[in-house]
């Protein structure tokens, strides 16, 4: 049974750190994670469903190869609604993430994607002596990030494709997520048509067992965390 979420929570904004003109190391960045994960525990609780966490932990493996030191963990929040991921290799993915994926390959598709922004160091960008920290998919940006923010999106999500693939998903999963739940990020959809042209689709990759937790969580879920994000666009204005 979930536990009671608080809804007045603040959601998580980018944290604008003053560095002088010196490298960014490895102890920022740990201390930065652990201040960011200590907001984290305060919006988030722990789900119980050893089915989802095994799967979770699995799919993982398939993405990233087995040896990386990453940390998959699902959480009850109200806080975000997408994978977020964290330096150091940790991606928190929400319950409600399982109803809100229509399938296993959207699913995986957004996995990949939190996992490039690991890969990449996406969380912090020098902005003149200021080095910018952006925890991603757990809040709304502020206006003068955006644009920064944007380009980092679209850059993990090329990689995200490729990674899809070879881990025998729908690479055009993430091109269809996008497009339902981002309609309006033309650039982020004109980049990802550019990505998959010529690539192959559709192979089928863990189907029933996914759908099968799906159901599992949903059933476990409150009426509110079960139903479609809204999208002002019509039906047949979505990307198939």
């Amino acid at each position: 049974m979930l536990g009671k979420i608080s809804r007045k929570a603040p959601a998580l904004l980018f944290i604008a750190v003053p560095v002088l003109a010196q490298d960014y190391d490895a102890e920022k960045e740990r201390v930065l994670t652990a201040n960011l994960r200590a907001s984290l525990n305060r919006q988030t609780s722990p789900y119980d469903h050893p089915a989802a966490a095994e799967y979770v932990n699995r799919l993982g493996t398939q993405l990233i190869g087995s040896g990386a030191n990453y940390t998959f963990e699902i959480v009850q929040t109200a806080a975000f609604d997408e994978p977020a991921s964290l330096p150091g290799g940790h991606v928190l993915i929400p319950s409600h993430f399982f109803v809100h994926a229509q399938d296993a390959s959207e699913f995986a598709a957004m996995v990949a994607h939190a996992i490039e922004h690991v890969e990449q160091r996406h969380f912090v960008a020098r902005r003149g002596w200021t080095f910018v920290y952006f925890p991603f998919h757990t809040g709304p940006v502020p206006m003068g990030a955006r644009e920064q923010h944007a380009g980092l999106e679209r850059q993990a999500d090329g990689p995200a494709v490729q990674r899809l693939a070879k881990a025998g998903f729908d690479p055009y999963a993430l091109r269809r997520y996008v497009a339902r739940n981002h309609p309006y990020d033309t650039q982020r959809a004109a980049n990802l048509e550019e990505r998959l042209s010529g690539m192959p689709g559709d192979p089928v990759q863990g189907a029933d067992e996914f759908q099968k937790i799906r159901e599992s969580v949903r059933e476990s879920l409150p009426l509110s965390r079960t139903r479609p994000k809204p999208t002002l666009r019509r039906p047949s204005e979505v990307i198939p």
